[in-house]
């Protein structure tokens, strides 16, 4: 199942896709306009065996209240995160130190 946002109760964004999800895994959420981003499972909200809605971890704000990527592989929010694309075509957000090859910034 493809993971897609959704709307949850307290009005922050959250994410709907298959059960059994771990906290902390990071997830590529797919919008309605096709495009995909990343987003960290922070805890599960709802869920029914199979389909799962969980709140997300909220992306760290810089001191002007833009909004920091997070590297998916060690979770560094700061200068030097980039969107970059892996070799099956997904576009995540990795660190400098992190970025050994298998993404792609240039994608």
């Amino acid at each position: 199942m493809t993971a897609t946002w959704t709307k949850l109760r307290d009005g922050s964004w959250g994410v709907r896709c298959e059960d059994g999800l771990a906290e902390g895994k990071t997830v590529s959420v797919t919008r309605k306009d096709g495009t995909t981003s990343c987003a960290t499972i922070q805890m599960r909200v709802w869920g029914d065996g199979q389909i799962a809605i969980y709140s997300i971890v909220p992306n760290a704000r810089d001191g002007h209240g833009h909004e920091m990527m997070a590297c998916v592989e060690c979770g560094y929010s700061g200068p030097g995160v980039k969107m970059a694309t892996d070799m099956s075509g997904i576009r995540a957000p990795v660190c400098r130190r992190c970025d050994d090859g298998p993404y792609n910034s240039f994608a």
